[in-house]
């Protein structure tokens, strides 16, 4: 009985499968059909076009939600890339600023440089009139004034004046920043402009906004799928096998009547069984009380056998009562 059930269980699972490819046949043949100016026909061009409408709406919010996050995650790739930058602008700085610093008085400087040089040298001063400079300047603090020095060198576009004091090496790295810095300048301002005009452009809680958008056009999606299929079923009924989709449909309903067949046959023999079993119960209780009854039945003959030797008894007791 246990292998017809799972029979029967597998029957219906093959029965469940059919049916939704008939539902989506129906909807298909329904939508392929639905060309006329019948009520049908039309209910189901307006759950179509209703459809489309939210479907539409919620792309477009996509879209954009996409979009803001692409830009969002450049525009953080590129403050990354600004700040490995950052790095590498205090590294060169701190050498422009040293050599020009150290170099001054040996080399002849333009008067933008030096005076760029200017609030710098007192510390030059004290150290030729023989104050110890360390002593009075923190090395750290040395290296923030060498920091900042390049930084007004690079900012002004001295270094060019330094070529002399310095290697080659220098320059090419020089020369590599401000080429990063300006790529990644306009690549900064671009994905800041294009995030505001997302930003202005964008619903309030765009994410709330976009579920709800999602629910509305799964549900009109929904209308528009029943709407196709009582339609395709109403076609189907009307003009039998005359679309390519109604074979399908066909042979689809036929399957699923054999299956059915088949559940039923097995259904029957699952009751047959059980009216078998059944059956060998009440056959054993027959038994059982045919057994009972033939106990009885000897118990009886064994009363009546007690009962006409004391009858005899009683006859013999009598008559030699009467001799006397």
């Amino acid at each position: 009985m246990s292998t017809l059930q799972s029979q029967i269980q597998r029957l219906s699972r093959a029965i469940e499968e059919h049916r939704r490819d008939l539902r989506t046949l129906y909807g298909d043949l329904g939508k392929a059909t639905a060309t006329d100016d019948s009520p049908s026909a039309q209910e189901v061009l307006q759950k179509k076009r209703e459809y489309e409408i939210q479907e539409e709406l919620y792309q477009q919010l996509t879209f954009s939600l996409k979009q803001f996050e692409d830009r969002s995650r450049k525009l953080k790739q590129v403050q990354k890339d600004l700040k490995v930058l950052s790095k590498e602008k205090k590294e060169l700085c701190a050498q422009l600023g040293a050599i020009a610093y150290e170099a001054y008085g040996n080399a002849s400087y333009s008067d933008e440089l030096s005076k760029t040089l200017a609030p710098f040298l007192a510390v030059r001063k004290r150290r030729n009139t023989g104050v110890p400079v360390f002593a009075h300047l923190h090395r750290r603090a040395l290296g923030r004034m060498f920091l900042k020095l390049g930084e007004e060198i690079l900012t002004r576009h001295l270094e060019e004046e330094l070529r002399s004091e310095a290697r080659e090496e220098l320059f090419k790295q020089v020369r590599e920043y401000r080429s990063k810095e300006h790529l990644l300048g306009e690549e900064l301002a671009l994905h800041q402009s294009a995030l505001d005009q997302l930003k202005n452009s964008e619903v309030p809680t765009p994410w709330l906004r976009l579920e709800t958008y999602n629910q509305s056009r799964m549900k009109a999606l929904k209308a528009y799928e029943e709407a196709a299929i009582a339609y395709g079923r109403q076609m189907y009924e009307h003009e039998g096998d005359q679309n390519p989709l109604a074979t399908q449909i066909t042979l689809h309903r036929t399957r699923i009547k054999q299956l059915g067949g088949e559940i039923k046959e097995k259904q029957n023999r699952i009751k047959i069984q059980e009216l078998e079993a059944q059956i060998e119960i009440e056959k054993q209780k027959i038994e059982h009380i045919a057994d009972q009854i033939g106990a009885l039945r000897a118990q009886i003959d064994q009363l009546n056998s007690a009962i006409a030797k004391r009858r005899t008894l009683i006859r013999m007791l009598e008559g030699t009562g009467n001799d006397g």
